[in-house]
């Protein structure tokens, strides 16, 4: 399968009118977010302050990974490269006009490219994507909030067939179920973990065992068959790992506890690094030989924002705190 770093890069290092927003969420593709050519597959939503960027597409999610290579010798700048995973929903069925949306996130996002001179203007943000029937009697349901993260379930309503779920792993470099029955698979430059699975009845939430059936990079989810009785939950917990540097020299010298009750970490340091992974960045790029970075970690660990700041000059970082409302 064709990737969508173009779709995702894009967006990270040069709009000029995404929202300063620290929210968790998926924003809707209004045609802001672009395939590579002969890549058949719609770009709908795409996640708000994620590491690694997760979009959701009429195939499945997509994870795209910054990663870091040392390119020549030690008197050359490093280059950044990127890895991706995509979770096709084999024979699934995932359109706009399937989709719903819930807990919209204040404030809107106006994206300016050279394909669009004139704007893409008044772009939504949601916190919940359902997306109706992508198999006959199942939805599929992606959420994300700041108490826990990113989640995706699916809906199995009575009568219909579990079995039918089958995802296909594309760009994994290695996927295994895990002897305490977790789904894992990796890519070059990060790796996501489907924890083991909680699935229930939804009305009486009785538990129901099941496990991730794994055959190659195929899985499906295994289910007893007095499961077609009533609507069941499956819900694979979500985490994943990447990294926080550039392709360069990078130097961490200090973090401080948010003082505003969130919980969040806030720290500082230099990098030599033109890639720096930035998000919802007050300065995008690195303007002198070395720039101060800031970044803003959630109690998860997930990145909320992070920054250069710098001039031509020199800069470090070398101390930080907050006060009470977060500054």
């Amino acid at each position: 399968m064709k990737n969508l770093y173009t779709a995702a890069f894009l967006f990270v290092f040069i709009s000029a009118g995404a929202q300063m927003n620290s929210a968790m969420g998926f924003t809707e593709n209004n045609g802001q977010y672009q395939t590579q050519p002969g890549d058949s597959r719609t770009i709908l939503f795409k996640s708000m302050n994620s590491d690694p960027q997760i979009f959701i597409t009429t195939e499945g999610l997509t994870y795209v990974f910054a990663g870091n290579v040392k390119k020549g010798d030690d008197n050359v700048r490093s280059s950044g490269e990127y890895s991706s995973i995509d979770m096709k929903l084999d024979g699934a069925t995932i359109t706009k006009e399937n989709v719903v949306v819930e807990n919209e996130i204040p404030g809107i996002s106006n994206y300016y490219y050279p394909f669009c001179p004139n704007g893409i203007l008044n772009v939504h943000s949601y916190q919940k994507v359902t997306i109706k029937n992508i198999y006959p009697g199942i939805d599929w349901v992606i959420g994300a909030n700041e108490k826990d993260g990113m989640y995706h379930d699916f809906i199995v309503h009575a009568g219909a067939d579990a079995s039918r779920i089958k995802t296909i792993f594309f760009g994994v470099d290695q996927i295994n179920v895990t002897d305490d029955g977790k789904l894992e698979y990796f890519s070059r430059f990060g790796k996501v973990t489907e924890g083991k699975l909680n699935t229930y009845i939804e009305a009486t939430g009785e538990h129901i065992p099941s496990a991730y059936q794994l055959s190659g990079n195929r899985m499906i989810y295994s289910l007893p068959k007095k499961a077609k009785k009533a609507n069941v939950v499956i819900d694979p917990p979500l985490a994943w790992s990447s990294s926080q540097a550039s392709s360069d020299m990078d130097y961490g010298y200090a973090t401080t506890a948010a003082k505003d009750g969130t919980g969040d970490v806030l720290v500082t340091g230099t990098t030599l690094g033109t890639n720096f992974p930035t998000m919802n960045a007050y300065q995008g790029l690195l303007y002198g030989f070395q720039d101060m970075v800031v970044f803003r970690l959630n109690a998860a660990g997930t990145r909320l924002w992070s920054t250069y700041y710098g001039g031509l000059g020199d800069e470090d970082g070398k101390g930080i705190s907050s006060d009470n409302t977060g500054n």
